[in-house]
């Protein structure tokens, strides 16, 4: 049951990071697990900073250290980049790099 919950969780993380990023300010998302636990999920973007809460049947609990990762073509070569939100910006690793990629708002804020 637990390996559903992070499962759920990890899927809706990735949606949600997607969008998040491209709207500053807050979504949120609901669901049910398999065994029907009541899921919540409220993500705030605030500059470059992604953070929220988690709510498994009512219980909170803060979100923090989000990641995530994504496929691309690069140079007509597919490759999978993992990433990850910090206060600045963000970090991009491409996979068999050994130096991430900093990225930070392209607006300046």
């Amino acid at each position: 049951m637990r390996g559903s919950i992070a499962l759920m969780v990890a899927s809706i993380l990735f949606f949600a990071a997607a969008l998040a990023a491209q709207t500053i300010g807050t979504t949120r998302w609901q669901g049910t697990t398999g065994s029907g636990r009541a899921v919540q999920l409220e993500l705030k973007l605030a500059g470059s900073q992604l953070t929220g809460t988690l709510s498994v049947d009512g219980s909170v609990t803060p979100i923090s250290d989000v990641t995530f990762a994504f496929k691309t073509t690069i140079d007509g070569q597919q490759v999978t980049v993992s990433g990850r939100s910090f206060s600045d910006g963000l970090e991009l690793l491409p996979a068999g790099a050994t130096n991430p990629v900093v990225l930070v708002h392209a607006d300046g804020k």
